[in-house]
């Protein structure tokens, strides 16, 4: 859980990025790319980027949950950096 009056979504993806997993989400994560370029401390551009390769958008057709068939496995490795991302900056990218 994340403390409250906190910003979960810099937990959330500081959390992927650092064990090079992905974010199950249909959320764009707009205001996550703005805090990131409006804070000085990280990139507009490299926040937009990861979560252009890492998210991986879904829909439901009944019971059944279909992922976007047309996310790159490949390109989210990639751009994953596991374990190397040590900044301890939540929008640093």
């Amino acid at each position: 859980a994340v403390p409250g009056g906190e910003y979960d979504d810099a937990f959330m993806i500081k959390y992927a990025r650092m064990h090079g997993g992905i974010i199950v989400s249909n959320d764009k994560y707009a205001d996550y790319v703005h805090q990131a370029g409006a804070t000085g401390e990280g990139d507009r551009s490299a926040a937009a980027e990861w979560l252009r390769h890492c998210r991986l958008s879904y829909t439901f057709c009944g019971d059944d949950f279909i992922p976007n068939p047309a996310f790159d496995v490949k390109a989210a490795f990639d751009h994953s950096e596991g374990s190397k991302h040590t900044n301890s900056d939540p929008f640093s990218l």
